[in-house]
C-alpha cells in the first residue's frame, strides 16, 4: 500500500459550489471537487471529492493542505447519542480498483481557519 499526501498526489482545484475539473495523477483520478460557500469571517466549511484508485494497489490519502483553510481534515460521520457525530479520520484508504466518495451528510473534508471566503463559482487549490 502506497502512503500520499494530496500533495503529492494532485494539484487540486476545487470550486466553491460547483464542479471542478477532474484530475488525475497515475492511477489516482479526483472527480467533482467542490466546497461549502462561506462568507468571509466564517470559521470553516466542507469540501466534497471522488477519490478513483483506476490500479490494482491500495493508496492511502494522509493530509491534504489549502491556502484558503489553516488545517483540512478528513471526517466520516456516525450516529452516536442519538444524532450524527462527525468523527476525524486520520487516513484514507483508496482500495485498487474502487473509489471513495466524500458527499453531503457522509464522509467529508472540513476545512477549519478559512482565510477568506468562498463565493460560488470562485476556484481554489488543495494539494
Amino acid at each position: 500500500m502506497r502512503m500520499l499526501t494530496l500533495a503529492t498526489v494532485i494539484p487540486l482545484a476545487f470550486a466553491a459550489s460547483a464542479t471542478a475539473q477532474d484530475v488525475r495523477v497515475g492511477d489516482i483520478v479526483i472527480d467533482h471537487a467542490w466546497a461549502d460557500p462561506a462568507v468571509a469571517g466564517q470559521p470553516m466549511a466542507a469540501g466534497y471529492l471522488t477519490i478513483r484508485n483506476e490500479g490494482e494497489t491500495a493508496d492511502r490519502i494522509v493530509a491534504a493542505r489549502t491556502d484558503v483553510a489553516e488545517r483540512v481534515e478528513f471526517h466520516a460521520m456516525r450516529m452516536a447519542d442519538g444524532g450524527m457525530r462527525m468523527t476525524p479520520l486520520e487516513t484514507v484508504e483508496a482500495p485498487p480498483g474502487g473509489e471513495v466518495v466524500f458527499a453531503p451528510g457522509g464522509a467529508h473534508l472540513m476545512l477549519f481557519g478559512l482565510t477568506r471566503g468562498l463565493a460560488v463559482g470562485e476556484s481554489f487549490t488543495m494539494t
